[in-house]
């Protein structure tokens, strides 16, 4: 099992079981980078310029999008009082007294030009919802805005293109705890290094969020794939989603206090 996030075991769990008979045969990369602008005033491949101080939380009317935004006022950073989200009327909401204004999707063309000449150092950071990876992402890159992605789901590889042929700065995770990216780089290797080393084993994966997630841990999906080509087959609807609150703290151990 494992448990992550910015706020502690909420945030996500998962559980990964192999099992291996007698006769069996005996990374995850997490983040995803565009091609970004270099700074042709340095060496190649040495420094790149992004200096974006100004932060824009999309959306701060969900639970990540707002743990997100307190976060960046705890830290002392620019919280740019501008969100976005699919809703019919403008909303005013209160971060850490910050006084944030929800637009809907319809107006956000407009509204981002007044953003982006108040903030021209602006850097989005993404927690919204899956439908809407791919039109936000196409969003982000249209204007030339550098962007964090928490958001799983959509089209991941249009995502990762679009970004790529734009040479917008993005970093797009569907986990943002370091430890986890660390096994999922380990992973990564692995799979390429020892391709098929896990012939005839079984591979179930379980995995714990909280009850409005509605797709699969991103998390989940990317050790599968690693675990795929290192000769374990597991496919994406073989994932079983935990959701139910008693069955998360007395199957997955999740403390009471962090469930949803």
């Amino acid at each position: 099992r494992f448990g992550g996030g910015m706020s502690g075991p909420s945030m996500g769990a998962m559980r990964v079981r192999g099992t291996g008979a007698r006769s069996g045969a005996a990374g995850g990369r997490h983040t995803i980078r565009g091609a970004p602008r270099r700074d042709n005033r340095s060496p190649r491949g040495k420094n790149l310029a992004c200096n974006a101080t100004s932060i824009l939380v999309n959306s701060t009317s969900g639970k990540m999008g707002f743990a997100t935004a307190e976060s960046v006022v705890m830290a002392g950073l620019d919280l740019v009082p501008v969100s976005f989200a699919a809703i019919e009327a403008k909303e005013r909401i209160s971060v850490e007294n910050v006084p944030v204004d929800v637009y809907p999707i319809g107006e956000r063309d407009e509204v981002i030009e007044e953003v982006k000449a108040k903030h021209p150092d602006l850097l989005v950071i993404d927690f919204t919802l899956p439908d809407a990876v791919n039109s936000n992402a196409e969003f982000y890159v249209r204007n030339g805005i550098p962007f964090v992605m928490g958001t799983t789901g959509g089209d991941r590889e249009k995502l990762v293109r679009d970004v790529s042929e734009s040479g917008n700065y993005a970093v797009i995770a569907a986990n943002m705890g370091k430890q986890i990216v660390a096994l999922q780089a380990m992973l990564q290797y692995a799979a390429k290094e020892f391709p098929g080393a896990f012939s005839g084993y079984k591979l179930d994966v379980v995995e714990s969020h909280q009850s409005t997630k509605v797709d699969t841990s991103g998390t989940a999906k990317d050790i599968v794939t690693s675990f795929n080509e290192l000769g374990m087959p597991c496919e994406e609807e073989d994932i079983v989603k935990v959701r139910e609150a008693k069955q998360q703290m007395e199957q997955m151990k999740v403390p009471e206090e962090y469930i949803n």
